[in-house]
């Protein structure tokens, strides 16, 4: 590794922390300007690893090493989460709170912060809202081989 890059890699993964850690928890609500500032950084370290120009378009950029955007990693970070929490047995503290908030969240209160909006909206945006549909319902959420 030359000199150059091991600088590029450090300032990289600089920034990179320096806007994960002024963000939220990826499983907690982000705040769009949080998001925004780590997209932004995460844009940038992909440009100066690939040695490409600062205003080099962003699609190119992330498709030349099959790159997603943070936000849809975010996503699937959150998606990840979701899928063990329903399928846990119903004897654990945790399963009984995440039901209790999914079901207050989604019949009675009308915040737009929080996981279970997240999950919400990632659901709708990806089609999948008929999943979590079928568990308020019924009790069973999807198998794990069925959620990947």
């Amino acid at each position: 590794m030359t000199l150059y890059m091991s600088r590029v890699l450090c300032f990289c993964i600089a920034a990179y922390l320096h806007c994960h850690l002024t963000c939220q928890s990826p499983l907690e609500s982000t705040r769009l300007s949080s998001l925004r500032k780590l997209e932004h950084s995460h844009r940038l370290c992909l440009k100066l690893m690939q040695s490409l120009p600062r205003r080099t378009p962003t699609n190119f950029t992330l498709s030349a090493v099959n790159a997603v955007p943070m936000e849809t990693v975010i996503g699937h970070k959150k998606l990840n989460f979701l899928g063990p929490l329903c399928n846990l047995p119903c004897s654990y503290m945790t399963k009984r709170v995440f039901n209790i908030r999914l079901t207050h969240c989604l019949n009675l209160d009308n915040q737009s912060l929080g996981f279970i909006p997240d999950i919400n909206r990632i659901l709708t945006k990806y089609a999948l809202l008929h999943a979590l549909d079928r568990y308020l319902s019924d009790g069973v959420f999807l198998s794990k081989c069925a959620w990947k």
